[in-house]
This record gives structure tokens, sequence and C-alpha cells, in this order.
């Protein structure tokens, strides 16, 4: 439950920094967000830096994908019920670790290179490690049972039925987080040109 509730924030969150950056990187500089405090305290900095966008998708696109991915991950496996409870939450948590070490990442480059805070993006930090602590907490296993888990699916027979389970939830999810980050993608996009050509006239 405490997962799922962190989920939400997330997305919210993440839905909310995708507006930002392309509000930002598109209006900008005609106008600032409500965390430009200080020099030091500056999301619009941060949204407009090199470290905002991967392989020229804006990061919180990407973040926003992520977290619904992990949504329809887990509705898919209980609408279907596909009976693979167990290896899903072993999976999303291999997932969570990957998307913590992103979050470190990026604060890396947010407080130690640029010397700047973005607050939404600390507060989703913070979000995606107590997703990881609430997985780990909910599946009540050791890192070396959580792995074996993943490891017995594979090694030493394959278990095609519940490999099968499981590609089929994971690309359901991926494509409904696709369709849903995007859409949302371009419709900030549409908007803030359409505002921004307005304001040019």
């Amino acid at each position: 439950m405490l997962l799922i509730i962190f989920l939400f924030a997330g997305i919210a969150n993440s839905i909310y920094l995708t507006y930002h950056h392309l509000r930002t990187n598109i209006l900008h500089p005609a106008t600032r967000s409500f965390c430009v405090i200080s020099e030091t305290i500056d999301c619009d900095r941060v949204a407009t830096s090199v470290g905002s966008k991967l392989l020229g998708i804006p990061v919180a696109t990407l973040g926003m994908f992520a977290h619904f991915f992990l949504l329809f991950y887990i509705l898919s496996e209980c609408v279907l019920k596909l009976g693979i409870q167990n290896e899903l939450y072993c999976s999303i948590y291999v997932i969570l670790l990957i998307m913590v070490l992103f979050c470190a990442y990026e604060a890396f480059v947010s407080f130690v290179i640029l010397k700047a805070v973005c607050i939404m993006c600390t507060v989703l930090y913070v979000t995606v490690a107590l997703m990881l602590v609430s997985c780990k907490q909910a599946l009540a296993m050791s890192h070396g049972e959580i792995f074996g888990v993943l490891y017995d699916l594979f090694f030493p027979s394959l278990s095609w039925s519940i490999l099968r389970n499981g590609l089929t939830a994971m690309i359901t999810a991926v494509v409904l987080s696709g369709i849903i980050a995007f859409a949302f993608d371009y419709g900030f996009r549409a908007h803030f040109r359409k505002k921004l050509g307005k304001q040019q006239n």
C-alpha cells in the first residue's frame, strides 16, 4: 500500500516536472517558476541545464514514463491474473534500484556540478527512495533471495510460463505508459508553443 501511495505521488510530481521543464525551456526567460528563490535554489536553472535531457528527451518525461510503467506493470498482473506477483515485485525492486541510481546521478549533477537545488526534483528523489524501501519491506526478503527469484526464472531451466506472463505484463505496461507519458509531453509542448506564439505576436 505504501508503495502504491508513493508511486502516485511520484506520478503527480513527474507530470509537474515535465510541465515545468517544457514551460521553462520554451518560455524562458519570460516566465519563472515558484521555486526560483535564490542563486542556489533555482529549479529553472536545473531545468535548462544539459543534465535535464537524455538523448534529447527531457529526463522529467522519462521519469513520468518510468512511474507510469511501474503502475501499469502492477495493474496488468492484477487485472490479467498472471500469477507472477512474487517475480513481478522482485523485478520491480530491481527497476527501483536502477531508478535510485539514476536519481543519485541527477542529484550529483544538480548539487555538485550546477550547484543548484530543484525542490520538486529533490522531492522526487526522496519519493523514489521511499518506493524502494517500501518494495523491500513488502517483499520481506533479503537481497540474495530477491535476486535468487529472478535467477531461477532463467537458470537452471527457463520458466517459460512465468517468463511469458512477465513479458505480457511488461509489454502492456510499456505501451500504455509510453502512450500516456509522451501524450503529456506532446500536449505540454503544443500548449507552450502556442502561448509563445501569442506572446511574440
